[in-house]
């Protein structure tokens, strides 16, 4: 017995393995073999959900978009959203579910504790506000836009900076605003260029009776519209009058040519009080035109100016620019009746109401006497 113990150890020590190494190997490869196995089934499991996600997506993506424009979006709790949200001009706040992707531009995004958005999260020009427990199973993107030059134009005036946004609106309202006043301008010294006595006879009825002229303008401007409205339903209905619908478009034109033409008689009358002439023995001159609209304009001009610059001064830029407006409205309103009551006078415009130019008297010799 003695003999075996030891042949046994002998022999183990020979080949270097010691007493138990057989089945310490084998439980190592055991655990070895359920880890590789527990890792390929944890892939596969994260595989089939991202394919599982995919498909999820190309179905939603069929499904079109939720797009808004120059508004806020808001998904509240427990509410879903099973397609694309894309917002332009404006902000979106997410409480609810969102499955598939949420757009913003121009605005900010504000993920709630309770928000889940499926798809990816995407914000250009604003800021992204997230709570720790709101969920993106997708991408994040922020992109902040930012500009070369400084805005502040206020030279340390207690002005509040306006924001990129806001700016950009105001500025293409400043930008229309000048481009409607040169247009008009140079269409109303043009007619006073090609037609002068007719311009000149809606001066003359303009102020002779500016009350009447008022109340024609108001009237013109409410019933213009129902008027064409009208006559295109008789030409419709009679079935003959239907080839004369291709002139309606004409008869507009002209409309708008007439209220051009009373604007710019009123401006110019006013133009040349303001130069110290006599329009009724001179007639009115383009200069006249000129600078009647730019006085009957300058508050606009400065109100839309003031709106840049917001803060304290929006407000007052409010008041302004609505005075400007109605400055404007009341001018182009009487010159509009002006000019249909000197059209609807027996013979038309009447250029014979207004009298030749008189030559001035020549100043006696001191020598006469």
């Amino acid at each position: 017995m003695n003999r075996l113990l030891i042949w046994t150890v002998l022999t183990g020590c020979l080949f270097g393995l010691p007493p138990g190494a057989l089945a310490q190997d084998d439980s190592r490869a055991d655990r070895a073999a359920r880890r590789a196995a527990e890792r390929a089934e944890r892939d596969q499991e994260r595989a089939a959900r991202a394919q599982q996600r995919a498909e999820q997506r190309a179905r939603r993506n069929d499904g079109g978009a939720h797009i808004l424009l120059g508004q806020d979006f808001e998904l509240g709790e427990g509410a879903t959203s099973p397609e694309k949200v894309i917002v332009l001009g404006g902000s979106a706040t997410i409480n609810g579910h969102v499955e598939d992707d949420l757009v913003v531009v121009g605005g900010s995004i504000h993920l709630g504790p309770t928000s889940i958005v499926d798809g990816d999260v995407s914000v250009v020009g604003g800021e992204l506000d997230r709570d720790a427990a709101a969920q993106v199973d997708g991408d994040v993107h922020v992109a902040h836009v930012s500009l070369p030059w400084n805005w502040n134009w206020a030279w340390g005036l207690p002005v509040g900076l306006p924001s990129i946004g806001r700016l950009w609106w105001q500025g293409a309202a400043l930008a229309f605003t000048i481009g409607r006043i040169v247009l008009i301008l140079l269409l109303s010294m043009m007619l006073v260029a090609v037609a002068p006595r007719r311009i000149a006879s809606i001066a003359a009825q303009f102020v002779s009776a500016p009350g009447v002229s008022t109340v024609c303008g108001f009237g013109a401007e409410i019933l213009f519209a129902p008027a064409l409205i009208c006559v295109a339903v008789v030409m419709i209905i009679t079935i003959v009058g239907i080839p004369l619908l291709a002139a309606l478009p004409l008869l507009v034109a002209a409309f708008a040519l007439m209220w051009v033409a009373g604007y710019a008689a009123v401006a110019g009358v006013l133009g040349a009080r303001l130069r110290g002439t006599d329009w009724y023995l001179h007639g009115v001159r383009p200069i006249d035109v000129f600078l009647g609209s730019i006085v009957l304009s300058s508050l606009t001009i400065v109100g839309q100016v003031l709106l840049l610059s917001g803060g304290w001064l929006a407000p007052l830029a409010f008041v302004v620019r609505s005075t400007g407006w109605f400055i404007e409205y009341m001018a182009w309103t009487m010159g509009l009746g002006a000019a249909l009551v000197a059209w609807l006078r027996p013979g038309g415009f009447n250029p014979g109401s207004i009298p030749p130019v008189v030559p001035p008297l020549p100043s006696p010799s001191p020598t006469a006497f």
